[in-house]
């Protein structure tokens, strides 16, 4: 943040902070004229992300149309460089030798930059590079490190099977009926350890991701069943933290991008469930409440597809600029036979013409060539894992 720079027709001023002088002999206020941005200054952030951005250009790198954190740069000889700016924590891929180098030592002249050639950590995730093509990503130490602070006891406690059960969705059902209201304390345990546990479930954590997704629908009103049941969460995820995603560049199709959605169909509002699969695992999932109510299972089931087609979309352009092109369509996996003729043919019968046209976006893109559209048995659908059953 401290290295961010104002441009050159900007003047920013600030009153001295306490135990400076704050007027002048006489009594006049006086302000500070800023060289540089503070930590804690509303625009800190986007002034160092222009800042960053600037350097990236004359360096000539390109900035990523799907996404704006993301700069790569193609060498003469084919080899090539990748960075990924999250705010002022960076992470660095490259098959290149002396031309990345060069690259390197600029970024560290101009922002003193420190690298570290083989590093563990990277934003609450910790990485390792087994060989060439096989890298593992866990949330071990963030996630042991949440239980100690939430849960102090829990390396004493009787093992932790299943997060996702009945007693889950029982407790989530009562805290619906806002029966009991909540007193301040509740609130804040509760809601201080859903976060926690949302900030951990998309690093490698697909298998809970329902759980945590339930849990914070009732961020605001929380029971003491229901914080009980967070901590059973919070202790599986502690007693599995070593749970790690592999992503091996040697599995059969590893550079094929697929996709698995999924839905339950609930008398309120259903669930959308979906994973994108590449090296052999999922590197993007989302379980998520959909934001209407829908009146068929074929319905639930097209709007959790066409919010999969979406990210797909994401992803396939991510992935293009990362010099993985998708040759061909993607194949988006459904366990709905409705769904999956809906998604191909545009029809109308009563039980699919009150549905919203923009939850006909996967057949949008079936007919633009971006996806395929197959049945898949329920029981080999992955998604499902993310789904309110």
């Amino acid at each position: 943040y401290l290295q961010g720079e104002y441009a050159e027709e900007t003047q920013v001023h600030a009153r001295p902070p306490p135990g400076y002088r704050s007027h002048d002999r006489r009594g006049i206020p006086i302000v500070w004229r800023l060289s540089s941005p503070l930590y804690g200054e509303a625009d800190a952030g986007r002034l160092w992300n222009r800042t960053f951005h600037k350097q990236m250009v004359v360096q000539k790198f390109t900035q990523s149309d799907a996404d704006p954190c993301y700069y790569y740069k193609v060498y003469a000889d084919g080899s090539r460089v990748d960075i990924c700016m999250y705010v002022d924590d960076g992470w660095v891929e490259t098959d290149s030798g002396s031309h990345v180098d060069t690259d390197m030592e600029l970024l560290a002249e101009k922002f003193n930059m420190e690298f570290d050639p083989d590093p563990k950590k990277f934003l609450g995730m910790n990485t390792f590079l087994l060989d060439g093509d096989v890298l593992q990503i866990s949330a071990q130490f963030y996630v042991e490190g949440m239980a100690d602070k939430y849960l102090p006891d829990w390396r004493s406690r009787p093992r932790r099977e299943v997060p996702a059960d009945k007693k889950l969705r029982d407790a989530y059902e009562t805290a619906l009926l806002r029966e009991q209201k909540p007193d301040a304390a509740l609130l804040a345990a509760y809601s201080g350890k859903v976060g926690a546990m949302i900030y951990a479930s998309p690093c490698a954590r697909v298998d809970v991701a329902q759980s945590v997704a339930l849990l914070a629908r009732a961020l605001t009103f929380p029971t003491v069943e229901l914080d009980a049941v967070a901590d059973d969460v919070m202790l599986y995820m502690a007693q599995t933290a070593e749970l790690a995603m592999t992503l091996d560049g040697n599995a059969d199709d590893a550079a094929t991008l697929i996709a698995e959605s999924d839905s339950d169909w609930s008398v309120g509002h259903s669930t959308t469930g979906f994973c994108l699969l590449l090296a052999g695992v999922a590197i993007v999932y989302s379980s998520k409440r959909q934001p209407c109510i829908a009146l068929s299972s074929t319905e639930a089931e097209i709007i959790a597809a066409s919010a999969c087609a979406c990210e797909v979309v994401f992803v396939r352009a991510l992935l293009s600029e990362m010099g993985l092109h998708q040759d061909g369509p993607t194949t988006l996996r459904v366990d709905n036979s409705g769904a999956v003729e809906l998604s191909r043919d545009q029809k109308s019968c009563h039980r699919s013409r009150h549905v919203d046209r923009r939850f006909f976006k996967v057949r949008e893109l079936f007919f633009e060539g971006e996806l395929k559209v197959e049945k898949v048995d329920t029981a080999l659908n992955v998604a499902d894992l993310l789904i309110i059953t």
